[in-house]
């Protein structure tokens, strides 16, 4: 017998509590949530460091003292609070993650008609579904923490290069030149419509051109 079987398990859980702590960086509960997985590792590493020193001294003999028996309990312990807690955590935190991205499917498709914005909301679909594929498991590391935060401040920084305040008749407008004739009447060009195309320098990205009779 090796107590390496034990090593390993420990060495995962710890893994795990690093990728908890990831997580509440930036979290006002941090503390209260991390202390008690933090006391339990530290009994779990000291139960197996006593069990370690009996087996370099007593070999296989090692298995018949208390050491092993408070090694197993700690570790059995330590699990069931760390996936308790990372599963807790990381539903609360992957939720927060989606609703600060957020954005609705009418806006976004609206911001698309725009000339100007058609890289940038492209840009965020792609980046929106990556994340929603980093979301589905619970990550593995720290590095996939950060790669999920990365993204999710892309997202932000694609979100506020959107227009959203844009009149009626503009959305009118760009409707019709989107659609299936790619088209919009000079009727449509309303003063709110004609100014808007100015302050957003769209106006050369249009030509009149005579309709069928």
């Amino acid at each position: 017998m090796r107590n390496d079987g034990y090593i390993t398990p420990l060495s995962k859980l710890v893994l795990q509590f690093l990728v908890i702590q990831s997580i509440l960086k930036s979290s006002p509960t941090y503390q209260s949530k991390c202390i008690e997985i933090k006391q339990n590792l530290i009994t779990a590493t000291e139960c197996l460091k006593k069990f370690t020193e009996k087996w370099l001294t007593h070999n296989h003999k090692a298995r018949e003292g208390e050491e092993l028996g408070d090694l197993t309990f700690s570790l059995e312990s330590l699990n069931k609070k760390m996936q308790e807690a990372l599963r807790n955590t990381w539903v609360e935190w992957s939720s927060n993650k989606k609703n600060e991205v957020a954005l609705d499917e009418v806006l976004l498709n609206q911001q698309s008609l725009i000339p100007t914005m058609k890289d940038v909301c492209e840009s965020f679909k792609l980046l929106t579904a990556e994340l929603a594929k980093l979301l589905r498991d619970i990550p593995e590391t720290e590095e996939r923490i950060s790669e999920i935060q990365s993204i999710s401040e892309q997202l932000i920084v694609l979100r506020e290069q959107m227009n959203f305040e844009v009149p009626g008749d503009v959305k009118l407008f760009l409707e019709h030149i989107n659609n299936v004739h790619k088209s919009a009447s000079l009727a449509m060009v309303t003063p709110d419509v004609f100014r808007w195309l100015s302050e957003q320098n769209l106006l050369e990205h249009y030509i009149v051109a005579r309709g069928r009779a």
